[in-house]
Formats: structure tokens, C-alpha cells, sequence
């Protein structure tokens, strides 16, 4: 499954995190595309996130690169940056604009020393100002992510064992009927491949949410093994058919070639993947600077990929539906205990806390996903073709992954809400502890330096006044 997807969490470069609260599959000229709507902490955003090159937006760093953030602020025994404000000015942009959390850390850290050995200017205070939020925001955000995914978890052991259900069912509608012979002729690579279930907890109460997550980390490394192959033999084809000049100045690369086959469609069972979204389209243009398109011009890369894909689709499919067939789907409905009545206690004595709305709004959703996952019925097309069988199955999963995600939408900002502050001030503590020894030995040596400018005052005083006595 896609990481920007609605309803995740996703880091903006230089603008901080947000929500991804919309998914848009067309730019404004109508070409396919993926752009993410992003709701940022003060604005908002749409970025394309299907470029296999794009550097805008990636996922929230985990613990191990938080720790690296750590130990980079902890690293202080460095040399001060001398050179030229403007120089300086131009490295902190461009590291806060690059997005890395590590050369976001080495900015703060620098400007946190500066700052104890001199006043810093307005310039320096607003990078450094900028630089310490986007740590504290981010590591508020990588420290309350496991909170918030087990406080959903009642919501995806509901998603998890709808989509596993209705995926099933139209996989055995799909293939009760439509026997297709797919050739194995040149296949053995891809039909070594085997659909492999990662162990997962099946004695949790939300048994369904590690079997959800469990069956998409499967068909995610399939699929990943399956597009590597096609890969590697298109490259076969490819550098078969090249015939670059060995003058390398006449090479002239014709990108116009590589416009067609961008909508190629890759192997992809849940969700629809081209080659203009892999990284050997890449690769591919990094071909044609090298070594020009000389010979290309009328290959055909769809006849090249198309039986690739289309076996490996099939293979997985039925892989699929064998691994759904042998899952226990029944999900048990439990009733909700009953409550003792709580004692009643005079108003002027009952604690006033505030009470937390987002278990409120997570019953309610639970409550109208339970009603859209009954009511919801996969639509079947008409099968001419194994392309339409996985057509549907990619319909089925989106529409109805799309739908319960909007669910989620309104209860993961409430939760956000009520919760993230307590998380932003445990960083900015952590911050305060990394820096406190180096702001204590500041301090300390700013007091000597004022304590010696006194006793050389008094000493100029005392000589000054001994000359006024020679004198008269």
C-alpha cells in the first residue's frame, strides 16, 4: 500500500508535517498523475508524489533517525562557522529546505552554540527559530504516531477485515467462471515467485488489523520481486535494440520515445502501477543522456513488458485468492458490557477535567463504518480478459479503502489536536537537557568575563586616581 495515502502523515520540506486529508489522480492539463492534499499546521498543500525522482514530500522519520537527530545535537566539540553571513545563510536555507532531519539538526545545533557565545541577529534568530520547530514538530509527530495507530486500532480491525472480505469475494466471482490460459513460456523467474504471509499476532482482540497489514506487506513484496524481473528483461530487450554512436558528441537522445511508454502498466494487484512511477524509467533516461536513443525509435517496450506483467498478475491473483481461501474471515461481534451507573456525587465536588472528544468521534466512526462496510456491494464489469479481472480487484480495493479512510479523517485531527502538544513539549525538554551542559559552561564563562572587565575597571580607576594624587 501506498505510504501517502489519505490519512497519513506526511513531511513537507521545509514547510513541516501535515495530513494527507485528499487524493487527486489527474493534473489540471487531465494527464494521470498522484497528488496528495496535504493539511499543513498553517496552510495548505498539494504535491505529486507518483515521480520515483520526487524530493518534495516523504514519510515521518522513525525512532532510529530521531536518535541520529539526538546524537548529531549531542555532538558539540566542533568549530565555529567563520566564514560570511550570507555564505552561512545560503547553506542553513538550503539544508532546512532539503527536508533531511539530520541537516536540519546540524543547523540548529550551530546557531544553539553561536547563540551562547554571542547575542544572535535577527537573521540567525528567525533560521534557528525555524530550524527548532521543524525538529520539535517532527519528533512530536514520530513519537505519538504509535500512540494514534493503536488508538485506531478498533477503526482498522474493522477496515482490515472488510477489504480482506470483499476482496475474497470478488476474487472467487472473478475466477469461479473465467479460466485464462496464460503462456509460461520465458516465465520460470516469475513463477518461482511465491506470495509469502509475514507471521503477525493472532491471539490480539483486533486480530484483523495485523492480518490486513500482514496480507499488504506480502502482496507488496511480490510485486516489488515481479516489477525488478520485468525490469531486467526489458533492459535485455532494450540494450539489444540500442545502437549508440561511438562518437559520443553525435549521440542525440530523443526523450520523445520515453513519453508513450510512461502509461505502460506495471505489475500491481491492489493498486494500478505504471513505468513512468518506477525508478527504471529513470534509468532509462539516464540510457538515453549516456548513450543517445539511436535504434530505438520504433521499439516497442508495451509488447516487451505486457506478457511480463500480465503473467505476473496472474500469478499473483491466484496466489492471492489461495492465501484469502484459507483465512478465517469470521470476525465475532462482541457486545458492549454494561456499565455500572457511576455514584452520584454533588457538583461542587466532582472534579472538572476536561473531557477528550476523540474516543467520542472514534465510537461514532465505528458506528458509521459498520453501516458503509454492510451496505457495501463490489461491482463486477464484464470479464473479457485477465486485465479486467485485476481491474476489479483494484476497483474494489480502492473505492471501498477510499470511503473508509474518510471515516478516519475528522477522529486522527481530533486526536492530533488534543494530543500533540504533550508530545512537542517532551522534544523541546529533550532539546533543553541535550544543550543544558553547553549552556551552563556559557553562562559560567560570561560571568568570569564580566567579573575580570570589573576588577580591570576598578584597577584603571585605582591607577587613575593615584596619578590625580601624583599629579597635584
Amino acid at each position: 500500500m501506498d505510504s501517502f495515502a489519505i490519512g497519513n502523515l506526511a513531511v513537507y520540506h521545509g514547510k513541516g508535517v501535515g495530513l494527507i486529508t485528499g487524493l487527486q489522480t489527474t493534473d489540471p492539463r487531465g494527464n494521470t498523475c498522484r497528488i496528495c492534499k496535504l493539511e499543513l499546521k498553517k496552510s495548505s498543500a498539494q504535491v505529486r508524489v507518483d515521480h520515483p525522482s520526487q524530493t518534495t514530500v516523504r514519510q515521518v522519520m522513525n525512532d532510529e533517525q530521531l536518535e541520529n537527530v539526538y546524537q548529531i545535537l549531542r555532538t558539540q566539540d566542533i568549530k565555529p562557522n567563520k566564514t560570511t553571513w550570507n555564505r552561512r545563510y545560503r547553506g542553513y536555507l538550503q539544508n532546512i529546505g532539503s527536508g533531511e532531519p539530520e541537516l536540519i539538526a546540524g543547523v540548529l545545533r550551530d546557531l544553539e552554540l553561536l547563540g551562547i557565545t554571542k547575542s544572535l541577529s535577527f537573521g540567525e534568530s528567525k533560521i534557528y527559530a525555524e530550524a527548532k520547530e521543524l525538529i520539535v514538530e517532527e519528533g512530536a509527530y514520530t513519537l505519538i504516531i504509535p500512540q494514534m495507530e493503536h488508538f485506531l486500532r478498533p477503526f482498522n480491525h474493522i477496515k482490515g477485515h472488510a477489504l480482506l472480505q470483499n476482496l475474497k469475494i470478488i476474487l472467487e466471482k472473478c475466477l469461479k467462471d473465467n479460466k485464462f490460459e496464460i503462456s509460461t513460456k520465458g516465465m520460470k523467474d516469475i513463477s518461482n515467485l511465491s506470495l509469502k504471509l509475514p507471521a503477525y499476532n493472532t491471539a490480539d482482540e483486533y486480530l484483523f488489523t495485523d492480518m490486513f497489514d500482514a496480507v499488504l506487506e506480502a502482496v507488496a513484496e511480490i510485486q516489488k520481486d515481479a516489477n525488478k524481473i520485468v525490469a531486467r528483461h526489458a533492459r535485455k530487450a532494450v540494450n539489444a535494440a540500442h545502437q549508440p554512436n561511438k562518437d559520443s558528441e553525435s549521440n542525440s537522445p530523443s526523450f520523445e520515445i520515453l513519453v508513450p511508454w510512461k502509461n505502460i502498466p506495471l505489475v500491481g494487484i491492489l493498486e494500478p502501477k505504471t513505468l513512468g512511477t518506477d525508478k527504471f524509467y529513470e534509468s532509462l533516461k539516464n540510457l538515453f543522456t549516456d548513450k543517445g536513443s539511436d535504434g530505438l525509435e520504433d521499439f516497442d517496450m508495451q509488447s516487451v513488458i505486457q506478457p511480463l506483467v500480465q503473467f505476473a498478475n496472474h500469478h499473483i491473483i491466484l496466489q492471492l485468492h489461495e492465501l484469502l481461501s484459507g483465512l478465517e474471515l469470521k470476525r465475532e461481534r462482541k457486545r458492549r458490557p454494561r456499565t455500572k451507573p457511576k455514584p452520584i456525587v454533588r457538583k461542587s465536588l466532582r472534579k472538572k477535567e476536561p473531557e477528550l472528544e476523540a474516543p467520542k468521534i472514534l465510537q461514532e466512526s465505528l458506528t458509521n463504518i459498520e453501516a458503509l462496510v454492510k451496505a457495501f456491494k463490489p461491482t463486477l464489469s464484464s470479464i473479457s480478459t485477465f486485465e479486467d479481472i485485476v481491474e476489479n480487484v483494484q476497483q474494489c480495493f480502492l473505492t471501498l479503502d477510499t470511503e473508509i479512510r474518510m471515516h478516519s479523517l475528522e477522529v486522527t485531527k481530533v486526536y492530533l489536536k488534543e494530543n500533540l502538544d504533550q508530545f512537542r513539549e517532551e522534544i523541546s525538554q529533550q532539546l533543553d537537557k541535550i544543550f543544558e551542559a553547553a549552556r551552563e559552561k556559557g553562562r559560567k564563562e560570561k560571568e568570569e568575563k564580566s567579573k575580570s572587565k570589573k576588577k580591570s575597571r576598578s584597577k584603571d580607576k585605582e591607577s587613575d586616581s593615584s596619578n590625580s594624587e601624583e599629579s597635584s
